[in-house]
């Protein structure tokens, strides 16, 4: 059952951190390592204070909130809390007083967001407006609607195409004109009206990550595609230039790594075939001299039918052959159907090279013409300009405006945001570090930059 209740039901007052003693954590730490360790405790000795809170699964803020209820400033922080058996919504006012303001009880919940759009006529759902989308992370893959004015079964029932793991929904979004839903395989838009099947974009190198702005949806595309190219790009020399000596050393000592691993397989193989011939030596030479023209015979048979076979397919696998680091921009009012890279299309913002390596994470900013972007490295970060045209994308102009640097090692970024004057950049990793970035969103020299005026390269302030 679930269960949608009534505007602001808790307040949460702020309260002070108490910071532990060393004897304190000391003993949390005991408790940390026992827990890890059943065999070493009894069970009648397990702490209970535990189970009077529910486990947190994720988190999200939502930029849309104050859209919602007339009572939620611009300016208020609004958390969504994701339970194991519901989530809830919470308002933080600038006091730090938190107020409640809804929750629904629902089981096994991947992501969720609210559905603000645009007024109209035809709108059978306004009425019943504002609406709450939810995708579960068990059952059949399918996203449901449901209203946040009554107690109501689910207004809609949004069946994902395919079955299985992959057809899984990961995330979903959505602004004023589109519904997003992100699964292993695919992204598929909805119209916000009818909730009907507006685009569904199969070809991407990998469907997360995506970014989704006030109109326009980037993702990662198969391939880069030359009728479409947009002007401009990243400038990859930049961010050579500033390789510290640390980089440099892993950069070398992966290197020689894959060069021991290379060689080692080499002289393995090698070493197997000298092996088959000692053991080949015990048979008479007769024997030996036929079955070795026989083998010559089959082996050069095998090798010119490889050959020509592996030249066939990769003549034939040229046009299809995957392509990392490739950013296209939709613009999703436009964008419909499937076919994304059609010659008479008019909904490609942009379509350009962002990283040579498989991009791990984008993230627009409010106003939506600035991007950045990251590989799977982690160590450098792109910010980019969008200058749309507004006849095709080879007229796009992608203006490199900075480019951040994190650090040498290698990371997953797990997030990024931009504030809402794009001012800052926050890059949180999943080694639970947060790196802080000051930029200027219209590019030059940033008065928070140490570096100079002529260094585009900007480092992070704290951890």
């Amino acid at each position: 059952m679930s269960y949608v209740s009534s505007i602001e039901l808790r307040k949460v007052r702020p309260e002070a951190v108490n910071e532990k003693s060393v004897l304190e954590s000391v003993v949390d730490l005991f408790h940390d390592v026992v827990e890890k360790v059943p065999q070493a405790y009894s069970i009648s000795s397990r702490s209970t204070n535990n189970d009077q809170f529910e486990t947190i699964e994720w988190i999200r803020f939502l930029s849309n909130a104050h859209e919602w209820h007339s009572s939620i400033r611009i300016d208020t922080l609004v958390l969504l809390i994701a339970y194991k058996s519901g989530l809830s919504l919470w308002a933080i006012e600038n006091n730090g007083i938190a107020n409640e303001l809804f929750s629904i009880r629902e089981h096994n919940l991947s992501s969720a967001c609210l559905l603000i759009s645009n007024t109209y006529p035809d709108d059978s759902y306004f009425s019943q407006r504002p609406l709450f989308a939810f995708a579960k992370s068990v059952g059949p893959p399918s996203i449901q609607i449901r209203s946040l004015k009554n107690d109501q079964k689910p207004l809609k029932i949004i069946d994902l195409p395919g079955s299985g793991p992959q057809s899984e929904p990961l995330w979903i979004e959505s602004n004023k004109f589109v519904l997003i839903c992100a699964t292993h395989t695919y992204i598929i838009g909805y119209d916000l009206i009818k909730f009907d099947e507006k685009f569904f974009i199969s070809n991407c190198y990998s469907s997360i990550p995506y970014a989704l702005s006030t109109r326009w949806l980037a993702f990662v595309d198969y391939r880069l595609n030359l009728i479409h190219q947009s002007l401009g790009g990243i400038d990859g020399t930049i961010s050579e230039q500033y390789v510290s000596y640390t980089g440099a050393m892993l950069s070398a000592a992966k290197s020689l790594s894959k060069s021991v691993v290379k060689i080692g397989e080499s002289f393995l193989g090698y070493g197997n075939i000298g092996s088959q011939q000692l053991n080949s030596t015990n048979i008479n030479d007769k024997t030996v001299s036929n079955q070795t023209q026989l083998s010559l015979s089959s082996s050069s048979t095998t090798i010119t039918n490889s050959n020509t076979n592996s030249t066939r397919h990769r003549h034939g696998s040229t046009k299809d052959e995957s392509q990392p680091g490739i950013v296209t921009i939709v613009d999703t009012i436009k964008l419909f159907g499937s076919s994304i890279h059609d010659e008479r299309q008019n909904w490609i913002i942009a379509h350009f090279q962002a990283h040579t390596e498989p991009v791990s994470h984008l993230q627009f900013n409010p106003s939506g013409h600035l991007l950045v972007t990251c590989d799977t490295s982690g160590h450098y970060f792109y910010i980019l300009e969008i200058q749309p045209s507004p006849y095709r994308s080879t007229r796009t102009y992608i203006k490199q405006l900075y480019t951040l640097f994190r650090g040498d090692t290698d990371c997953r970024v797990s997030h990024m945001t931009f504030t809402t004057d794009s001012r800052w950049l926050a890059v949180s990793t999943k080694r639970g570090t947060t790196h802080l970035f000051a930029i200027n969103p219209y590019g030059g020299k940033n008065p928070l930059n140490s570096s100079g005026a002529d260094q585009k390269v900007v480092r992070y302030f704290s951890t």
